[in-house]
């Protein structure tokens, strides 16, 4: 018995000597295993503007027009089936990435309506002159009018079928909200004293394509139409129209939210081309005699123009013109042009300078799309941030 419980109080004993060196060296292997602690660097993204501007361009005098667009600093061709057809760019659209631009092509049999996806033509059925486009989930709606030898007549296109609109009209653009209602805006012309009336034709109301006037004492003519979806009337965002009303004093352009009337500047010579609205205010411009210029107003609840403010974007020594606006985040972009085209076309960012349409041909820029892209910067996989290992209490 002696000699066994001596055995086991020298094996007890051995383990107790042994025991602290084993616990440390595991500890000392499992430190070696280790990784030094790196966090990853977190994702930063920042809202950044991309720019898109359908022109018509040719290389001088009896050479052919092309279609086209400049993005990114590239001049985009458009092309049709014809190679000795000339092709003209009047609207444009970005959808995602894709670039949708509408327009027409022409030779000498007469003119086929036509829009653009991603560089693709796509002939309309029954249009001479494609005017507006917007792509809303999916569906592509564009606005136009066929000529006939009776007249013009106004007509819309979703998704290639042809819906007609009136007699004797030519559309000039066209907006779709979220569910899918069009909202035209044109003018009806009489051919025996050339007066004409505004019109504008929407299926919001009445589940149908129904046509609509705006009163005036003199022509009219319809040139733009945005949505302001800060006010809402009957389920719908306000309509908003531009249009030139002329009279014996000159031309005004005015602006028109839910049929209230606002002038925006009366001279000889003036033009609106082009409208947006964004978080509340409406951005309209045109040109005002000489000068390329656009308007702001706060839009009322009533839809009263409120707070009219200009602002000129040339100096007036020589024709200018802006031809499209675009507000996105509160940022106004404008696209315009000399009317003597001996200058290149511009784009400015709030009222400066944002860049030229740089080229080799003469530009005529007709409208402009920004969309809002996310930029990554500081992206995880190339850069990392190393710091000392965090505290484990």
């Amino acid at each position: 018995m002696t000699h066994k419980k001596n055995f086991f109080i020298k094996a007890i004993t051995a383990l107790l000597a042994v025991a602290p060196i084993v616990s440390f060296s595991n500890c000392g292997k499992d430190e070696d295993k280790k990784e030094p602690y790196i966090p990853v660097k977190p994702v930063v993204q920042k809202s950044v503007h991309d720019v898109y501007v359908s022109l018509s361009y040719d290389n001088g005098p009896g050479s052919l027009n092309h279609a086209g667009y400049y993005h990114d600093g590239n001049l985009i061709t458009l092309s049709g089936q014809a190679d000795n057809a000339d092709t003209y760019a009047n609207s444009i659209y970005v959808d995602g990435y894709d670039v949708y631009v509408a327009g027409m092509e022409s030779d000498d049999f007469g003119s086929t309506a036509v829009y653009w996806k991603n560089g693709e033509v796509n002939y309309l059925p029954q249009g001479s002159v494609a005017s507006g486009i917007v792509v809303k989930n999916g569906n592509v709606y564009i606005c136009g009018h066929e000529a006939t030898m009776s007249g013009d007549v106004a007509c819309c296109w979703i998704n290639n079928k042809r819906y007609l609109l009136d007699n004797g009209t030519r559309t000039a653009g066209i907006s779709v909200d979220e569910a899918g209602h069009v909202y035209i805006v044109g003018y009806y012309m009489d051919r025996t004293t050339y007066v004409c009336s505004m019109r504008y034709w929407t299926d919001s109301e009445t589940g149908e394509i129904s046509r609509y006037g705006i009163n005036s004492k003199g022509s009219c003519e319809g040139r733009a139409v945005c949505l302001d979806y800060s006010h809402m009337k009957n389920g719908h965002p306000f309509i908003c129209l531009a249009g030139m009303q002329s009279s014996a004093s000159g031309i005004t352009n005015k602006q028109w939210v839910e049929r209230r009337e606002t002038a925006l500047a009366t001279a000889s010579g003036n033009e609106v081309t082009s409208m947006s609205a964004c978080n509340g205010k409406l951005y309209t411009c045109g040109n005002d005699v000489k000068t390329a210029k656009y308007w702001v107003t706060t839009i009322g609840s009533a839809g009263e123009g409120l707070g009219l403010t200009a602002k000129a974007l040339t100096d007036g020594t020589s024709q200018w013109k802006a031809t499209g606006i675009s507000v996105v985040e509160d940022d106004v972009y404008v696209v315009g042009y000399e009317s003597k085209r001996t200058t290149t076309p511009k784009v400015w960012k709030n009222g400066e300078l944002f860049f030229s349409l740089d080229g080799n041909v003469r530009m005529t820029p007709n409208a402009i799309s920004v969309v809002t892209r996310q930029e990554i910067v500081d992206p995880s996989d190339t850069t990392m941030m190393k710091s000392t290992a965090p505290v484990i209490e």
